[in-house]
């Protein structure tokens, strides 16, 4: 830099001292504001140059002018100087203003974007939370749901980790199984299976990891040591993250036993119906057979009063008399069996029958055999046909006599009891109410389970040939159910069997009845008039033998058109039909007759119940009946009876 040496100044020198000053002074202020100092240095020089100072020269201002002159340059410089830093100063700030504004700007863009993200995060986490909070809300609602169901489920419900072991378990397994939460979950799957077969669960669990499911059934074994049959639905789950296998067991014992029952149910429907089949097909038989019966033993008896005694043709006939009455016995099975027996219905004391037979039975039942009567203190009264009832007890005591092979007792017992719905429930056929029971039971042979199945089919036997017919229960049976009662039998091999039949009480008395003897009628009539109408050739004829031999005035019909016409104004006494013909029944004709005949009677015959004088194989009231095949002496008694009733009650 370049020296100026400046005189002491002396009058006129100050003011271009002072101008000097200013110009240093403003070189300096600019070289302060962003003015480079070799700028204005330079410019000094440059001016000191044109003035023609140069450094280390000493020059006097000489003139006002000259001073005035460097003053004024020292203005200018001056007032140049400041506009520079005016204007750059203002640039600068203006500079400033807009970079702070951009800042501004940009700040203000940074905050609504910060802003905004902010409450879209806001948002975001408030629905974020939210959805945990209702994610929660479902877990625990779904986990006490599943805890619910879990513990108050029906059936036993376990799960199993991969190796078998009890990791959970509901109340239902704890009370099924007899086991506490905390013994169960200290036992493995294995422990509670009864089955005896070491690869049975193993078999099953391989399936359930293979296939993700498996049903089974399986043998659960409690903690007292019972068991029971289990059902058990597995299925492969995810629990706590880890494989686990779920187990549902249903206790299928209530079932099994529900269709055992339904099996025993269905087979004693089956054999009730098999039964009713044939006992229709019998009960068919039994009427024509009745009708060829009829003249065999009419005429055989009326041949045995024709026979002189001591020829030798009685014994013939004899032997025909027999063979047709075992027939004759043998049809009126049938029509037992088939509910087809004619009954005549009275309330009776049981008590009493069984107390008045017990002779017969003594002289029946071999004498090593004990017979032994348990009776109920108390009396009470069935609607039964008393004849009918002795049979039932004969055919049940010979049976059991045939079933003890050597020493036995047979024992007779009734008592009243009541069959509940629990018993109607397994027993097909049964009424609830008020019963009394009929027991037969013996120390026999007893029977298995196959024979029972067939005991009550007719002509099914268990003994050798030519020993027995097979329907002495099928008897048994048919009257039974006539008697709108009930039979069961119960019977084990090698521990006997005891028949059991219920008959409804009813609330009337019992009637007491004098057994009437036996007698044989020879009576003539006089002056009355039979009407016979009969669509059977053979039982017509002898029907119509008979009773012109006992005197009777006789017009015979072999069918009911026949007989209207025939009968003109004659007066009828006694009207003997069959019950079944082709052209009308035996009561349409007797009410046809009745409106020329007020005052006939009519006496029924037929081999066959059915509804038209006889309901479930009871009488009408007041119905004058006799089965087919009758003997000679019955007839003749039931037309003395209709006929003559006084003499015949005095």
């Amino acid at each position: 830099m370049r020296n100026i040496k400046i005189l002491r100044p002396t009058g006129s020198s100050l003011v271009v001292s002072f101008c000097l000053c200013a110009a240093v002074a403003a070189l300096t202020l600019i070289s302060t504001q962003s003015i480079s100092a070799s700028d204005s240095v330079a410019g000094t020089i440059r001016l000191l140059d044109d003035q023609h100072l140069h450094p280390g020269v000493t020059f006097k201002i000489g003139s006002l002018a000259s001073v005035l002159g460097i003053m004024l340059l020292g203005v200018a410089y001056w007032n140049y100087a400041l506009r520079c830093v005016v204007r750059n100063r203002t640039a600068s700030l203006q500079q400033e203003l807009e970079e702070r504004h951009q800042i501004e700007v940009n700040l203000k863009n940074l905050t609504d974007k910060l802003e905004l993200r902010v409450r879209e995060r806001t948002v975001e986490l408030e629905n974020e939370i939210r959805d945990r909070i209702v994610a929660e809300q479902a877990a625990k609602s779904s986990e006490r749901k599943f805890k619910t169901l879990f513990q108050n489920a029906a059936d036993p419900i376990y799960i199993a980790d991969m190796e078998g072991r009890m990791i959970a378990a509901n109340d239902q397994a704890s009370r099924e199984l007899g086991y506490s939460q905390d013994e169960l979950l200290l036992l493995r799957v294995s422990d509670i299976d009864a089955l005896d077969q070491p690869d049975h669960g193993a078999k099953f669990f391989q399936m359930v990891c293979e296939y993700g499911k498996a049903s089974f059934e399986t043998i659960h074994k409690r903690k007292d040591g019972s068991s029971f049959i289990a059902e058990v639905n597995a299925r492969l789950i995810d629990y706590d993250g880890q494989p686990a296998i779920l187990g549902i067991a249903r206790n299928l014992t209530e079932r099994k036993e529900a269709e055992a029952e339904k099996d025993n149910l269905m087979a004693q429907l089956s054999q009730s119906q098999k039964i009713e089949s044939i006992g229709r097909l019998a009960g068919g038989i039994a009427h024509d057979f009745n009708n060829l019966l009829t003249p065999i033993i009419g005429y055989s008896e009326l041949l045995m009063h024709d026979i002189p005694p001591g020829n030798r043709g009685m014994e013939k006939v004899e032997r025909i008399r027999q063979a047709s009455d075992k027939a004759k016995i043998l049809i009126q099975q049938l029509l037992s069996f088939g509910r087809k027996q004619i009954l005549e219905m009275k309330t009776i004391d049981l008590n009493q029958v069984v107390s008045s037979f017990y002779e017969i039975l003594r002289r029946t039942i071999r004498e090593n055999i004990d017979i032994r009567l348990n009776m109920t203190q108390d009396s009470y009264g069935i609607h039964a046909d008393k004849n009918q009832i002795e049979q039932i007890i004969m055919n049940l005591a010979v049976n059991a006599q045939d079933a003890i092979e050597n020493k036995g007792t047979i024992t007779i017992e009734t008592a009243p009891v009541v069959l509940d719905e629990e018993y109607v429930r397994q027993h097909a056929g049964v009424k609830p109410g008020r019963f009394l029971m009929l027991a037969v039971s013996d120390t026999g042979c007893g029977m298995d389970k196959e024979t029972l199945k067939k005991i009550y089919e007719p002509f099914f036997t268990t003994k050798i040939t030519g020993e027995g017919t097979g329907l002495g229960l099928s008897t048994v049976y048919g009257l039974v159910k006539q008697h709108e009662g009930s039979i069961w039998v119960y019977s084990e091999p090698g521990k006997g069997s005891a028949f059991k039949i219920y008959f409804p009480i009813v609330d009337a008395e019992p009637v007491d009845e004098l057994q009437p003897a036996l007698e044989h009628v020879v009576m003539k009539s006089v002056n009355h008039t039979v009407l016979l109408v009969e669509d059977s050739e053979m039982v017509r004829d002898m029907v119509h033998e008979l009773l012109r031999d006992l005197g009777f005035d006789m017009i015979v019909a072999e069918g009911p058109k026949q007989a209207l016409k025939m009968i003109g104004q004659k007066q009828i006494d006694l009207l003997v039909t069959d019950v079944v013909m082709p052209d009308m029944t035996g009561p349409e004709l007797h009410n046809k007759l009745l409106k020329s005949q007020p005052g006939m009677k009519t006496l029924y015959m037929s081999g066959y119940t059915n509804n038209v004088v006889i309901h479930h194989g009871v009488l009408d009231e007041g119905t004058n009946f006799i089965q087919k095949p009758f003997a000679v002496n019955d007839l003749a008694i039931k037309v003395k009876n209709i006929l003559d009733p006084v003499k015949n009650n005095m």
